[in-house]
């Protein structure tokens, strides 16, 4: 049901909203062009714990099976675990420091778009594996109705990665076609019917 909420209290600070995110179950989660996140719960918006602001805009959100939010920034992504934002360290071997888009596959991996390339992180693993597939800075990428992840580059046009790469154990794609005219999406959505 839709209702108008008003402003007041623990309102949003702007109305630049560059991602909205909800996972089944719990709050809608709203990402900003200020860096800012907010939850919003039973009518309310709160504020992320701290201050709320990560460096750089807010690209996209997912969550992992153990119940950590990961947040795409222009700045790389961070993670928001037990009520914190966390930034990954180098023991993650995040190649980037940038990170255009994120999504969590249904093998609970994470896919993340760096600004140039193609990572994942196979649940319960604590190192970023890359993908040899050049990708641009301008990428949008969705996980589709057979499971498979979805991407859709300006340089590369739009794909499905092939079914179970992050389970092989060499991680590399041949070839994507460039094609002449590449069909490219600023976002991607499957309807589930």
């Amino acid at each position: 049901e839709f209702r108008h909420v008003p402003q007041g209290a623990g309102e949003a600070e702007t109305t630049n909203i560059t991602s909205l995110a909800h996972f089944g179950d719990g709050p809608l989660w709203l990402g900003y062009y200020s860096g800012r996140i907010e939850r919003f719960e039973a009518g309310r918006l709160h504020v992320v714990p701290g201050d709320g602001r990560l460096p750089g805009m807010v690209r996209a959100m997912a969550r992992t099976r153990d119940g950590v939010v990961w947040v795409a920034t222009d700045t790389g992504p961070r993670r928001i675990e037990g009520g914190r934002v966390v930034p990954l360290t180098h023991e993650w071997a995040y190649p980037s420091d940038e990170s255009e888009f994120l999504v969590v596959d249904r093998e609970g991996t994470l896919w993340v778009a760096t600004g140039h390339s193609l990572v994942f992180l196979r649940e319960g693993d604590r190192a970023i594996t890359e993908v040899a597939l050049p990708l641009s800075d301008d990428v949008a990428m969705t996980v589709g109705p057979d499971g498979r992840v979805w991407v859709s580059d300006a340089r590369l046009g739009t794909f499905a990665l092939p079914a179970g790469l992050a389970r092989a154990s060499t991680v590399a794609l041949r070839t994507v076609a460039t094609p002449t005219e590449p069909l490219f999406a600023k976002r991607l959505l499957f309807d589930a019917s």
